[in-house]
């Protein structure tokens, strides 16, 4: 179960805990009242008309205070806390049960005592109204505090996002009742009010509450992928209203692959990761790994145009990281790239292919723009997945085809491949020959010894210097891109020396 899960489940509980004290609030505050009422001589309502009355101006000025209070409070916490976050948070506020019993009650509690303004205090008749005034009043004072403890928990921003999460989670039901484009707006209007709660909290720079939109618009997604299949076809259709600027082929393409709410989910996530982008690093971390985590769920369910469409989006934010020179961004996204592709495998070899030749345009554009470090990374996770893959079900020959396009450019027909592109082929081609797959491991060795790296000597420092395995600096991935087990180094080392026989002008081949 996710973090955030817990989190729903655990304010859920506090909040219950919460009904339950205010309920025996009410409860002991009532036996009070009734023991009062049934003393001598009435408890505390004296046979004095005069006594009566005072008590009576009293009680009413207590009730419109503790109703002033209460509506201050709320007046300024409720708008203020919704311009912060999101203004849905009002029209919550507003249905929800708690809120409307006790607001209620204090309305019916304040009425009553104004009205006792006007009983008959010579008669003995006005005494169950002032007792029933009295116990209302009392009730109103216990309740207070814990009420008031209750709405601040309520304003909390985690709370705030459940709430949210809960009432897209309600829209998402197949069999709501209503007009069908009443209820794709309502689901379409909470989703981006959940997506401004992200785009805020960016603004600000408030990591936490950042995160957890996220992780609950995630949730969100993960929980209509296992619902989809039981919406009818017309949920699917909807108007170019729901996607401002959306030309008639791409409100088609929506329409065609059943993807609108996923649309709407992966826009608050893209306009999110750009707001993120050079400010928030970890964020940018959480919405790529909550993507792949989509994509995946996607694949699981055979849905396709769900898949394609978050492939689609993890390509606008490799652009949109490489564009802006964000290293730490292509070295997220590289990252799960590679752990979405090598489980996606298995579901959808086709998707792979496309996404490792898309991968390779973004190492072009890495290197079009001076970025060699996001051009290599990009080199070697790639290779990582196909040494994986291998270990599984084999490697499509066309997808290491498209991996060693990656390149820097040609010389008189000859490759010309960095250091990092060196690097990645070398331990490559290791893997594979720890794994017996040697018809790639040559195919790849060949490449390299084809193009005849210049700088091949600082390669041999980097990966035969017994590198350790974790870096030696703190990263997302932890890990040394360039490591290499002892048995892999001796492969290594042999391919080097192939490359060191043909610099030597006395080798025969």
């Amino acid at each position: 179960m996710v973090f955030y899960e817990k989190f729903l489940q655990r304010e859920r509980r506090q909040l219950n805990i919460t009904l339950v004290l205010l309920a025996l609030g009410i409860g002991l505050v009532w036996f009070l009242g009734m023991h009062l009422w049934t003393m001598p001589d009435h408890g505390l309502i004296s046979e004095d008309p005069a006594e009566r009355r005072n008590l009576a101006s009293n009680l009413s000025r207590t009730g419109t205070a503790l109703i002033s209070t209460i509506f201050a409070c709320l007046f300024l916490a409720v708008p203020l806390t919704a311009n912060m976050y999101t203004p849905q948070l009002i029209s919550v506020f507003v249905r929800d049960r708690t809120n409307l019993m006790v607001l209620g009650f204090y309305v019916f509690s304040g009425a009553t005592c104004v009205w006792t303004a006007r009983l008959p205090f010579h008669s003995d008749e006005c005494v169950p109204i002032l007792v029933l005034a009295l116990c209302l009043a009392f009730m109103c004072l216990a309740l207070l505090l814990p009420y008031l403890f209750s709405v601040f928990r309520f304003l909390e921003p985690r709370t705030i996002i459940a709430k949210l999460h809960d009432s897209i989670i309600d829209s998402m039901a197949p069999a709501q009742r209503g007009e069908m484009a009443a209820r794709q707006e309502e689901l379409g209007q909470k989703i981006r009010n959940l997506g401004n709660v992200i785009l805020k909290a960016l603004e600000r720079s408030d990591r936490e509450v950042a995160l957890a939109s996220i992780e609950a618009l995630c949730s969100c997604a993960r929980h209509y992928e296992g619902v989809k299949k039981d919406f009818d076809d017309r949920w699917f259709v909807v108007g170019p209203h729901h996607f401002a600027g959306f030309s008639h082929q791409a409100m088609k393409a929506v329409i065609d692959e059943k993807c609108w709410v996923e649309m709407e989910i992966l826009g608050q996530l893209s306009r999110a990761h750009t707001a993120a982008l050079a400010r928030m690093p970890d964020v940018i971390s959480s919405i790529s790994r909550a993507q792949r985590k989509f994509a995946l769920a996607a694949a699981d369910n055979h849905d396709m145009g769900a898949l394609a469409l978050t492939i689609r989006f993890f390509n606008n934010f490799l652009r949109e990281a490489v564009t802006r020179r964000d290293i730490h961004a292509v070295f997220d996204l590289a990252f799960q790239v590679r752990i979405f592709a090598r489980r996606l495998w298995l579901l959808s070899p086709k998707s792979v292919l496309d996404i490792a030749t898309r991968l390779r345009y973004y190492a072009d554009m890495a290197n079009d723009v001076d970025l060699p470090f996001a051009r290599d990374l990009i080199a070697l996770d790639l290779g990582r997945v196909i040494t994986d893959i291998a270990d599984d079900s084999g490697v499509c020959e066309e997808l290491v085809e498209v991996w060693l396009s990656i390149r820097v450019g040609d010389d008189c027909g000859q490759e010309i491949l960095s250091d990092g592109i060196v690097r990645a082929r070398l331990l490559a081609e290791a893997r594979l020959r720890g794994k017996e797959e040697n018809t790639l491991a040559d195919r790849i060795q060949a490449s390299i010894l084809a193009a005849r790296p210049v700088n091949w000597k600082a390669v041999r420092e980097d990966l035969l210097n017994d590198p350790p395995e974790l870096f030696w600096e703190v990263t997302d991935r932890q890990e040394n891109l360039y490591y290499s087990t002892a048995e892999q180094r001796v492969h290594i080392e042999r391919t080097l020396a192939m490359l060191e026989g043909q610099d030597d002008p006395g080798s025969t081949g």
